[in-house]
Order: C-alpha cells, then structure tokens, then sequence
C-alpha cells in the first residue's frame, strides 16, 4: 500500500533540513537525499553546507543561511519513495506464472540489431533459442525499471545507473569435477550435446544470496526456467542500487568524520593560541605587579626628588615609570579588550 504523502509548510521544512542531517531526515520523509533536495531546491530553501553539522558537532557555531524571501506559510507535499519491499519485483511475475519464450513474439530492438536481418529460423537451434529466451527476458524486465544493453555480443542490465552483466552461452552438460576450461573444451566437442547457460556475472556478497547460473538439464530446459531469471535479475538490480546507497552512506559517514576531525583539529589550533594569548597577558599582569611593588620601594629610598639623571629629575623619573607600567599592565584595558586580543591572536598566526 503507497504511502501518504508528507504535507509541510515551506518555513517548517527549513526549521527541519536546518536541525537534522538531511541523509537523516530524508528517511524519516520516505525519500532519498536527492529528492528531498530538489523538493528544497524548488522551494528555494537552502541546504547546510558541506561540513556545517560536523562543525555544530565539534561545538563550535557555523553560519545558517538564511530563508530567502517567499510564502512561508506555503504548504509542500513530500510524496514517499517506494520501499524496497514495495518494489515492482513482487508483482512482476507471480510464481506461478509461466513466461512464454516463443519464436512468433516480436522481437527486442536489440535483438533485432544483433539478427541483422537474419530470421530465426536460419540459426542453430542453440542461437535461435538463445535470441529468443534474451527476447522473452528483455521484453519482460525493460518495463519493471531494468533496461537492457548490449556491447557486442556481451548484453547486461541497467538500474539506476547500476550496471548487472550477464552471459548466455553454449555449455557442456555439468560434469562434476571438471574445471571451467575443460568444461568449454567439452562443450566444443562434435559428439557432446551443448546446453545453454544463463550466467550473472556481477559479483554479490554471499549475503545477499543471488543465484548467479541456471542451465540446460536433463530434467528441464533452460526456457521452463525464464521466470525465476526475470525475478532474480529484478532482485538483483534493486540490490545493487541497495548496495550503492549503502556505500554511498558509508562515505557520507566517512566524510563527515573527517570534517569532525578537521574541524576538531581546526578548533585545538585555535584554543592553543588563544591560551598562548592569555598566558602572554598573564605574564604581563604578573611583570606589572611585580614593577609595582619594586617602584614603591624604590619611592620608599631616602634621595633628592629634584636631584637629576639625563636630564630629568628623579620625581620626573619616577612619574614616568609608574605610568609606564599603568600603560603596560593588561589589566587596565578591561575584559572586552583584553579577549578580543586574544581572538585575533588566532587569526594573526593564519
């Protein structure tokens, strides 16, 4: 059953793409990121920049861009993808369905361009029934989203973009314990009765547990077996698509921890000249109070205030040096001064 679409006002949305990771909040729509972000791109509502939640993640605060001018008001309609257990696999072809590979139905384009004009009966029987079992599941996936390709005489399926090679092929009868060149040296041979062969050859981990060959037996032709094909090339190509948006969240993840390191690290450089900074006017702090107290007992020495040195009198002397050390003593510029010194401490090293 479809799901319902996600009514949201255009000004709720840019609270929500702006407060959660968009990977996340387009699952909780029922929608891929691409998706949601062409619902916002028409919208005009802007998207977090690269690495923004990995710097609200290492605390620091990064600039949200601002809603542009429109109907905030505006209500959006978030229409959920299908699931993959909703997918048109399940009504493709039921079980037990039979599909028909016969000569008389029309043939596949690509088909046809690899007859080039021959008929089919001017074949082999193994090349006429090969084109036409190819015609029988070319016809049937193309519709359920898996459009076939060929290159050469080499065919293979595409699902969004994903790419499901196959092979079909003259083989021998399975003799157990012949290796795969024996087992086509024998198919070649004149007085052994070739089988056809239907391979996947797109490589799947043995978690997914696609059937990957059906051939010829004694038991049954390859053309009773053209259903079950269909429905695990269809399963196969959603998995595949699966296994791309798997990957292509594990490098969102990795992208981001990167960004969270980078910027962790950004923020350690920052914090240690920052500190640097305080230190310094620490120290200058300390050096002034420590000037104070050597001034006071130097009034404190029994002298002539009006004798003179250089040209100045000792009062003048001592005049000049307090102010001096008033004047250097960070202490006296107060708080706002004295931090945003520190701040550009950072920015002076960069």
């Amino acid at each position: 059953m479809a799901k319902q679409p996600v009514i949201i006002p255009r000004k709720a949305l840019y609270d929500r793409v702006w407060s959660t990771p968009t990977s996340r909040l387009a699952k909780e729509f029922g929608v891929s990121d691409k998706g949601l972000a062409k619902i916002c791109k028409r919208a005009n509502i802007p998207l977090p920049y690269r690495g923004y939640w990995a710097r609200l993640h290492a605390g620091l605060q990064p600039m949200q861009a601002e809603l542009p001018p429109g109907d905030d008001d505006a209500l959006l309609a978030i229409t959920p993808s299908p699931s993959r257990n909703e997918s048109p696999i399940a009504v493709s072809i039921a079980a037990e369905r039979p599909v028909i590979v016969s000569p008389d139905a029309d043939l596949h384009p690509l088909v046809q361009a690899w007859l080039a004009g021959q008929a089919l009966s001017d074949l082999t029987e193994l090349e006429r029934r090969r084109y036409e079992i190819l015609n029988a599941i070319f016809g049937a996936v193309e519709p359920q989203g898996l459009t076939p390709d060929v290159d050469g005489r080499a065919f293979y399926f595409r699902c969004q973009g994903e790419k499901l090679s196959c092979r079909l092929d003259r083989a021998a009868m399975s003799v157990r314990g012949l290796t795969p060149d024996a087992a086509r040296h024998l198919a070649e041979l004149p007085d052994v009765k070739p089988v056809l062969r239907f391979t996947i050859e797109t490589y799947f981990p043995p978690a997914h547990a696609i059937r990957r060959k059906w051939s010829d037996s004694n038991a049954r032709r390859l053309e009773q077996m053209v259903a079950d094909i269909i429905r695990t090339l269809l399963v196969a190509g959603h998995r595949l698509v699966s296994m791309k948006e798997e990957r292509d969240e594990r490098r969102r993840q990795q992208d981001d921890q990167r960004h969270m390191i980078q910027v962790d690290t950004e923020r350690r450089s920052i914090e240690a000249k920052w500190t640097q900074a305080l230190l310094s006017l620490a120290e200058q702090h300390r050096v002034s109070a420590s000037l104070r107290i050597f001034l006071e007992k130097l009034s404190a020495q029994p002298c002539e205030l009006s004798k003179t040195v250089a040209g100045r009198s000792l009062a003048e002397w001592l005049t000049w040096a307090h102010e001096r050390v008033e004047k250097v003593d960070p202490i006296n510029r107060g708080p706002i001064e004295i931090f945003e010194e520190i701040a550009r401490a950072a920015s002076l090293d960069t």
